[in-house]
């Protein structure tokens, strides 16, 4: 599923990056970050990206949606349960990791803002299952074939909102 963001929305993500830069103080080099060597406009590119991940997300889905404020692991990237994964590689897997939360959905988003394509999902708890498991990093990476297509999400148990 293909979601276009507005360049609206893509000003909105941005403006909330630097904002939560500016309040939080977070670099590119935090312990929490897998890819620590970017640099700042990197690093603020990437968490706008993050966040155009996340609103496309709570478009599809119908849920309303404010980029900004780094949620860390408190309270889901989009509400009520939903943890977004944002890779601009077309093939990746959603990688899951030991701090995400096992009673919450994954939703793999693939792509650059403003296209941006939601790949799929999975309850975090089903993702952390030892076939998914890569030693090497101490985290879950569930490939593409095994993610369920958004369009059943709605179908889905967890599915609460219409897509």
């Amino acid at each position: 599923m293909k979601i276009k963001l507005s360049r609206e929305q893509e000003l909105t993500c941005l403006v909330a990056a630097i904002e939560d830069y500016i309040r939080e103080g977070y670099e590119p080099d935090h312990e929490s970050r897998h890819q620590r060597d970017l640099s700042f406009y990197e690093f603020i590119s990437q968490t706008a990206s993050a966040f155009c991940a996340e609103m496309a997300v709570a478009q599809a889905t119908g849920i309303p949606y404010k980029p900004g404020n780094n949620r860390g692991k408190h309270r889901p990237d989009v509400e009520p349960n939903i943890e977004v994964k944002h890779s601009e590689n077309s093939a990746s897997g959603l990688w899951i990791q030991q701090s995400d939360r096992a009673d919450w959905i994954g939703v793999l988003v693939t792509g650059k803002p403003p296209v941006m394509r939601l790949v799929g999902w999975i309850p975090i708890a089903m993702a952390k299952r030892p076939r998914y498991f890569n030693a090497k990093q101490n985290n879950w990476n569930v490939t593409q074939p095994n993610l369920q297509p958004m369009e059943n999400y709605k179908r889905s148990q967890y599915g609460e909102v219409a897509i």
